[in-house]
This record gives C-alpha cells, sequence and structure tokens, in this order.
C-alpha cells in the first residue's frame, strides 16, 4: 500500500517474533480525505495539521524531504486549501 500524501509504501508493523500485524498505515484526514498515510507522513504532516498547522507548507516540506527536489504540490491539492 502506498502513502496518499508522498506515495511512498507503507511500512508494516511487526511484533517482536517478526509477524506482521498492521499493514494499513495512518489515518491521513484531514490531509486526505479517506487516505491512508505512512508513519513519517503522519508525523511530520498529518498530527501538526490536526493541531491547526497550514497543511501546505507540511506537505511540501515532507515532499522535499522525500523526493529531494524544489517541485511544488499537485495544483488539486493546492486549490482544495481555498
Amino acid at each position: 500500500m502506498k502513502c496518499c500524501i508522498c506515495d511512498q509504501e507503507i511500512e508494516v508493523k511487526r511484533d517482536p517474533k517478526g509477524k506482521i500485524y498492521w499493514t494499513e498505515g495512518n489515518n491521513a484526514e484531514p490531509v486526505v480525505k479517506e487516505g491512508r498515510c505512512c508513519d513519517a507522513c503522519n508525523t511530520e504532516v498529518v498530527i501538526p495539521v490536526r493541531m491547526g498547522g497550514d497543511p501546505i507548507d507540511y506537505i511540501e516540506a515532507r515532499l522535499n524531504r522525500v523526493r529531494g527536489t524544489g517541485k511544488c504540490l499537485d495544483s488539486n491539492l493546492r486549490s482544495s486549501r481555498n
């Protein structure tokens, strides 16, 4: 499963014996309606937005770190902010 924010693979959760117990990532709302995100995007984007931060600022910073580019977000995400 891919993260709906950074498009990276969502990591699986394993117990101490290595058995997979969770594969669905984290709830990405309010950043993406009905989306799932990786742990890093949950920590760096979703939680700060839930605390009142501007989604665009956090998403752009996260994507720049993941992709190593200075590109802005998809225009659909930017327009949904207004």
